[in-house]
């Protein structure tokens, strides 16, 4: 619908709409997949963001996680610039360019708490004389919304008067406060100077309002009214609830980062575990944890939720090797560096858009050539054009569960860097004693027939369907398990290229493209596979 149809809908049609949204989005991730509870937090504020600002507008979302609803309002004739994936400072160049040419057109921010408010480019802003709205959607993590607490109720009272006594009683009213009043005497002083005297954001010229219920339309209207009226350098501070609207998303926080069809009425992935089938972070967990028994040396960071990266037992077994961070992804890298040169194996979940992104950092991780264990989930189309060059890297994709138990003790026992690549789906698994990945980084043959003059490549549960089919039909056809996937066997490549005429790669992979640009890939069903591979054959 278009800007006129939502500013003469009313409270309750508006409200209707919200629901409306989350109905459409807990149906469709469901079917689908995609990333749920964050989208379902942001559906108040983007459906007020859009009925207060006009056509001419730049709305700007840091992540697809809270894009959802301007992507239905869109689909129902919202006309309005919008982008996602944008970071703080590309949206500073959104703001200069726009700035350049004399347009003077409202730019709003939304960014989640997974995010970090980089101070040094809203410094950066405010000296450049840009204005923009940054939209802070929190959701309100319980170690840390102690001190939100506080510094909100700091702000509407006497904050001078009794400071000692009153910190340490607005504290003891919360959960998590015995940890917090243990160090309360270290940390009162620079609450005090950082938080009242020198307000952080006041020295960047930057007004901040809230923190704001993010689900109260009435609140959520002054806010915007008031921004768009007046133009300035905002910071907007939004309390939101985790999965807002569906029950399951806000129970379990781990729907956060969900990616898989899942069950309505219980929020269930349809992958579910059983006895026999893990999530591959579960298997990772359990492995992790059996190794810490007995190395000293590991020690698993979780960034944002351990929950969701698979490492709650691991931090409940082990807090003293274990450190929970909210970092984001080029500053973790740095982290694990510093760990990894003061001799500790580090272990972490990472996002796999990290092994595109920043090919500098984990070139440098790479060099150091000491242990460290990252691991994360397939994404389709992910380019990886990093890691064509990281040839100090073990890259390693197991084919189900028993395989990627076995990369983690691999790992950790050739102290090396190893990035594992799990897929999304539950994997077939039973516990094992302790195994190695033999010749780690070499390819191995599953079919060789020595005169084959086509040769497929793949990784995977399907290479062993694949074998049984080449093996039954006698085609002159090899076939490679590339479960090992970095140039840590270059000669491999070589005599690929000299001795076959074809060679396939069977499965969704940009990474193959890099390595070997005359590749066939295909990644469609095993017959068109092979209805393609006996036709060339026969020709």
């Amino acid at each position: 619908m278009d800007h006129k149809k939502l500013q003469d809908l009313s409270e309750n049609e508006l409200t209707l709409l919200c629901q409306e949204i989350r109905e459409q989005l807990i149906d469709q991730m469901s079917r689908n997949g995609g990333f749920l509870a964050d989208n379902l937090s942001a559906v108040d504020i983007v459906v007020y963001l859009n009925q207060t600002f006009e056509n001419h507008v730049e709305l700007l979302y840091s992540s697809e996680r809270i894009s959802f609803a301007q992507k239905y309002l869109e689909n129902q004739g919202r006309s309005v610039s919008c982008h996602e994936n944008v970071t703080l400072a590309q949206a500073m160049g959104i703001a200069a360019g726009l700035k350049a040419q004399n347009k003077d057109i409202p730019i709003v921010y939304l960014m989640t708490d997974e995010d970090i408010v980089d101070f040094n480019i809203i410094k950066q802003l405010d000296s450049a004389g840009l204005k923009m709205t940054i939209i802070y959607l929190d959701r309100q993590d319980k170690d840390v919304n102690a001190l939100n607490k506080l510094v909100n109720d700091l702000r509407q009272t006497d904050v001078y008067t009794g400071l000692k006594k009153g910190v340490k009683k607005s504290l003891s009213k919360v959960r998590s406060s015995e940890q917090i009043i243990t160090g309360i005497h270290k940390i009162k002083d620079s609450l005090k100077k950082t938080l009242i005297d020198e307000d952080i954001f006041s020295k960047c010229n930057v007004d901040y309002l809230g923190p704001i219920d993010g689900h109260a339309p009435n609140q959520l209207k002054k806010a915007f009214q008031n921004i768009r009226k007046n133009r300035r350098l905002v910071v907007l501070h939004c309390l939101v609830k985790t999965g807002k609207g569906y029950a399951c998303a806000e129970k379990d926080e781990t729907l956060a980062d969900r990616t898989l069809p899942f069950n309505r009425k219980d929020g269930r992935s349809f992958a579910s575990e059983n006895d026999k089938n893990l999530k591959p972070y579960t298997i990772i967990n359990r492995t992790i944890q059996k190794i810490m028994e007995e190395n000293e040396s590991v020690f698993c960071i979780g960034n944002g939720s351990f929950a969701s990266n698979g490492m709650a037992n691991v931090f409940a077994a082990y807090p003293e090797r274990c450190l929970k961070v909210k970092l984001d992804e080029e500053e973790l890298l740095k982290l694990l560096k510093g760990m990894m040169e003061t001799g500790m194996i580090p272990v972490a979940a990472i996002d796999p858009e990290v092994l595109d992104k920043y090919p500098t950092q984990l070139n440098e991780l790479a060099l150091l050539g000491k242990g460290l264990l990252l691991y994360t989930k397939e994404e389709e189309n992910l380019p990886c054009r990093s890691l064509n060059d990281l040839q100090d890297l073990y890259l390693i994709q197991p084919k189900d569960g028993n395989e990627l138990q076995k990369a983690v003790y691999t790992a950790i026992d050739i102290n090396k860097p190893v990035i594992i690549i799990t897929q999304p789906q539950c994997l077939a698994y039973e516990e094992s004693p302790k195994t190695l990945i033999e010749d780690l980084g070499k390819w191995h043959f599953l079919v060789n027939n020595e005169i084959g003059k086509a040769v497929i490549l793949g990784r995977g549960n399907e290479l062993d369907k694949i074998r049984d089919i080449i093996v039954s039909n006698d085609l002159k056809c090899d076939l490679i398990d590339m479960a090992c996937l970095n140039k840590v066997d270059p000669d491999c490549i070589t005599s690929l290229k000299k001795k076959y005429k074809h060679i396939y790669f069977y499965g969704k992979d940009q990474l193959i493209k890099e390595y070997l640009p005359e590749t066939e890939i295909i990644d469609d069903d095993i017959d068109v596979l092979f209805a393609r591979i006996k036709k060339e054959l026969d020709a």
